[in-house]
């Protein structure tokens, strides 16, 4: 897994803002989903280091994006991320919270 990100924000809520996420909740939002490997390795390497400390507020990728302020459910976005599924991929039924998803479809278009 690539864990530089992680490293960069842990530094960062750290010393910057004075949140130990071991400890203290925080929220994120990201660009990239839970197919890639950047965002996918942050999601399953956020909750793995402070389980339910980190609350995913919002995700961006190719395919659309979903936000919940309550946070995104962990359980579902592992899901994706084990199933190299993007966020268009991502299933209300697993949050009791509302959710608002929009999705992208690709189209041809010539220039």
């Amino acid at each position: 897994m690539s864990e530089g990100v992680n490293v960069f924000l842990d530094v960062a809520l750290q010393r910057v803002l004075g949140i130990d996420p071991r400890k203290e909740s925080f929220t994120v939002k990201m660009t990239d989903g839970p197919d890639g490997d950047v965002g996918g390795n942050e999601i399953a390497i956020m909750v793995c280091e402070y389980c339910d400390n980190a609350k995913i507020v919002g995700i961006a990728d190719h395919s659309g994006c979903a936000e919940d302020p309550d946070g995104l459910n962990n359980e579902e976005l592992l899901r994706l991320f084990e199933q190299e599924l993007c966020i268009s991929n991502f299933s209300a039924h697993y949050s009791d919270r509302v959710v608002f998803c929009t999705f992208v479809k690709a189209r041809k278009v010539s220039l």
